[in-house]
């Protein structure tokens, strides 16, 4: 029998080549270099671990660099994954000059990041991986739709 740091660790092993090789998402780094250099304050607030993220977002260092800060679910001061709103209300923290959460636009894949960003108060357009939307948001299919 395994607990639960054992199962993770073991899991860590298996996905973590996997998560060198991931890619954008179409139009994210159009997009995201368009709010960085217009001077929209930018935050990463997501429900991965740190260590694993970090290996995802490896191959585009200059990019995410284009971020204040990030947030991820291990982080101190979050408690609860999605749908839970605490990595997002931790992100709003970070900024220098706190924003309000209504003046925050989220992109957000997952029912549960929508969820977890409208309990927030945040504005959320949802750029689905699947079929599972939520229909009380805007839905685009790809960041390359937004405008």
């Amino acid at each position: 029998d395994m607990d639960a740091g054992e199962l993770r660790q073991e899991l860590d092993s298996e996905i973590r080549p996997i998560l060198s090789d991931a890619r954008l998402k179409p139009g994210a780094e159009k997009l995201i270099s368009h709010l960085s250099q217009t001077g929209v304050p930018l935050a990463i607030a997501s429900s991965s671990r740190r260590k694993n993220a970090t290996i995802k977002m490896s191959r585009y260092g200059e990019l995410f660099s284009c971020f204040n800060h990030m947030v991820f679910r291990d982080d101190e001061g979050v408690s609860e994954g999605k749908p839970s709103p605490d990595v997002f209300l931790k992100a709003i923290e970070e900024f220098e000059a706190e924003p309000k959460s209504e003046n925050c636009l989220v992109f957000e894949d997952s029912t549960n990041g929508v969820l977890a960003a409208k309990t927030a108060g945040m504005e959320v357009v949802m750029v689905p991986e699947s079929n599972n939307i939520v229909k009380s948001v805007p839905v685009i299919r790809s960041l390359e739709e937004f405008r």
